[in-house]
């Protein structure tokens, strides 16, 4: 299970004025916001709703057709979200990001704070699988596996010998999210 939420564009205006800054042509810039029935040309804050002009729809496909080097405009426009997936995600994520700063859930500091059950994790669905043999082991190894986490996380809140709580990390799947 991979859910984004809350997603935030930043900088739309300033990446559209600043594709046109090699010639100078701020003029021809013909990007518009919709704020409510207010329309007008995207200066100062952004909104949720911007509408890209011809001109610069034109000129963006020309500089993003002329590789990295022309199309850097891109890099000025920000994105937010909340990722929620599983660790397995994150080690791709981690290989193609560009320019990204995470600030994620810790793992270190929340593990052992909550009971640990399936919804905590992103499995694959044992009825995915058409023999039954495949089926009962895939649902058998989920549920031990979420089984023995629990006991090493209920071990360790008793005890909190630190070796414990290696363990749990040590053997947490990589469908935790």
């Amino acid at each position: 299970m991979i859910k984004v939420e809350n997603i935030e564009i930043f900088n739309f205006g300033g990446a559209m004025r600043g594709l046109r800054n090699p010639m100078n042509s701020w003029e021809k810039n013909d990007t518009r916001v919709i704020i409510g029935d207010l329309q007008g040309p995207l200066y100062g804050p952004d909104c949720s709703e911007p509408v890209v002009g011809p001109n610069d729809l034109k000129l963006a496909q020309r500089m993003l057709n002329g590789g990295p080097e022309e199309s850097k405009f891109m890099r000025q426009i920000m994105i937010s979200m909340d990722i929620d997936a599983p660790l397995f995600f994150w080690k791709e994520f981690d290989t193609y990001k560009v320019g990204t700063t995470a600030n994620s859930c810790s793992t270190m500091h929340k593990l052992t704070s909550e009971e640990i059950s399936a919804q905590n994790f992103s499995f694959i669905k044992p009825e995915e699988f058409e023999d039954q043999y495949s089926q009962y082991f895939i649902k058998t190894a989920q549920e031990e596996i979420i089984q023995y986490c629990e006991i090493l996380r209920k071990a360790y809140n008793k005890t909190k010998d630190k070796r414990i709580w290696r363990a749990l990390i040590e053997i947490l799947p990589e469908g935790w999210n």
